[in-house]
This record gives structure tokens, sequence and C-alpha cells, in this order.
């Protein structure tokens, strides 16, 4: 086998989302019986090894040169209609957790989205599943080996257009990180009306990401959508307590800490500010280092350090 198809196999997820037919839904499975499907789900929940292209045109497992492309790792063709799925590997998966750094998932939608237009590919492709590589139907060619930093990536692409300074929140990685800043920063204040029981809160949380998802041109799957839901709730119900919400309070509502804020024009930035800074605290506390927390939550470091000294 070789190294790229040992690398899709290697990390696709353990039970992943496949089928035969598009037209019948998708069922789910462990490996061994996924990888028999003419499609399969190519990336774990919270980890993209691979960014997928889907092109609809003739000659689109080869012209990929032709446009200065980068070599996809993988080619996956219909030979009936000459369509196909480029798939192009990363060395360091994307993460998509709560958790992960905004400006490295918000780095990589942006090349998502560059090579997508570069390729002109489908810009409504769902990305959930791709033709699987390992099936006797399809025509698969591979053009590279080794799999891509980002950067690299990026070296093929124009990443300074205007469009690229803000992330399409329609299209790929853009719409995890726009359903992920949409639903956390409102997790981090319904948390506190009740402190539900994790089996209520989960229900809630998912029904919020499948509310804003609706309102996406291309939404994300439903088993997408819960995937999302279940990571932010599971994160905020450990993180998110009544015990160290009061402490929050009590440390950081002194008459002194209030005088201060007082003299510096008020109580900085509200209920926004409050919210990253309890954020940025919880994550402290569970080993988080500054530069991940201030990249996370959008702030400068010297902040966060500021925080972590007064807490």
């Amino acid at each position: 086998m070789s190294a790229a198809l040992q690398y899709f196999e290697e990390n696709l997820p353990h039970r992943p989302y496949h089928t035969d037919d598009l037209a019948f839904g998708l069922r789910i499975s462990g490996k061994g019986r996924a990888l028999l499907a003419r499609y399969i789900q190519q990336n774990q929940p919270h980890a993209q090894f691979w960014l997928v292209f889907d092109v609809d045109r003739v000659g689109a497992a080869i012209d990929w040169s032709d446009r200065n492309a980068p070599a996809p790792n993988i080619t996956v063709k219909n030979p009936e209609n000459g369509h196909a799925h480029l798939l192009y590997a990363l060395n360091l998966a994307v993460r998509t957790a709560p958790d992960a750094s905004v400006k490295a998932l918000k780095y990589a939608a942006a090349i998502e989205r560059a090579l997508c237009e570069k390729l002109d590919a489908d810009v409504n492709y769902s990305g959930l599943i791709c033709k699987n590589p390992f099936h006797l139907e399809w025509q698969v060619m591979e053009w590279r080996e080794e799999a891509y930093a980002l950067d690299e990536l990026a070296d093929y692409l124009d990443l300074r257009a205007s469009e690229r300074r803000s992330v399409d929140k329609h299209y790929g990685l853009g719409r995890n990180c726009h359903l992920f800043e949409m639903t956390r920063k409102w997790a981090y204040r319904a948390i506190r009306q009740g402190w539900p029981a994790f089996s209520q809160w989960l229900d809630a949380v998912i029904q919020r990401v499948e509310m804003y998802n609706a309102s996406l041109p291309v939404p994300l799957s439903p088993p997408e959508c819960r995937a999302i839901g279940k990571s932010i709730a599971k994160y905020t119900h450990r993180n998110f307590t009544p015990e160290s919400f009061a402490q929050y309070v009590a440390d950081t509502h002194t008459p002194e800490i209030q005088a201060k804020r007082g003299r510096k024009g008020g109580i900085a930035k509200g209920e926004a500010y409050d919210d990253k800074r309890f954020m940025a605290l919880c994550m402290l506390e569970n080993g988080y280092s500054q530069k991940a927390i201030a990249a996370m939550l959008n702030v400068h470091r010297n902040t966060i350090r500021n925080w972590a000294m007064h807490k």
C-alpha cells in the first residue's frame, strides 16, 4: 500500500459514515465495513487530516496542473463522467474542537477556500464524505506521497485578496469557524441560566448549533452539527460551574478592583469582557498556554498575562 493510501486509512474515524448510494443516506460502521463502501467519511469529528474538493468536469483528475494548483495526494475519479474528488493530506490535522486555535482554524479555512477557487471546485460540496479511494469502482491516482503543511499550500495561493481577510462562513472550514464562534459565545452565558443537567444542556446546545446552521446557504450535515454541539456542551459543562463562577465573581469584583476599573473608564467592555476573562481563567486552570488562549479568544497575550496575575 502506498504512503498516501496508508495515511488515509490510518486517520479515518473509528466509526466512519459511509454509503454505496447517496440517495439512501448514510450509515455508520467500523472501519473495516466502511472501507467496502463507495463513499466514506474521510476526517475525524474534531481533526481534519484532509482537504477534499469536488470537481465536476471532464479532466478533473488531471487539469489541476493547468491551473497552477498544488498536486493532490490522491485523485478519485468516476470513470463514467470524468468527475473527481481531489484529496490533499495535511501533515498536522486542523483541530476543529472548541479548544482549538481560532487563528489556525481561520487560516486553514482561508487556504481551503482559495484552493477551491483555484481548482474551480464545487462550493456546495458538504465535505463530510468523499469517494472511497479503496473502492474498485473508482479510478485512483496518487500524485504525491508526502502530506502538506498549510504554509506549503499557501505558497500556491493568493491569500492577500480582500475576500481572504475574513473567513467565508458559507464554505468548508469557514462554516465550522462560524458555528463554533456563534455557539460558544451563546453557551458561555446560557449555561449560567439554571446550570442545567448535562443531558438537558447537550440537547440545548445541539439545537442552538442547528439553528445557526440552518441560516447557512450550504449547511453542515446533522452529524457534524451534533459533533460540534456535543463538544461545546462537554467543554462548558465541565469548566463552567456555579462554584467556579462564584469564585470568579468574588475574585474580580472586589471594591479595589472596581475602583481601579472606574479610574480607567468604567468596567471594561462589560459582560463581553467578563465572559472572555472568565473563559481565559478556566482555560489557564486546565493547562492551556497563554499564547493559545490569546489566539482563541482574540485577546492580546499581555491581557491574558494580566488576568493570570490578578486572578
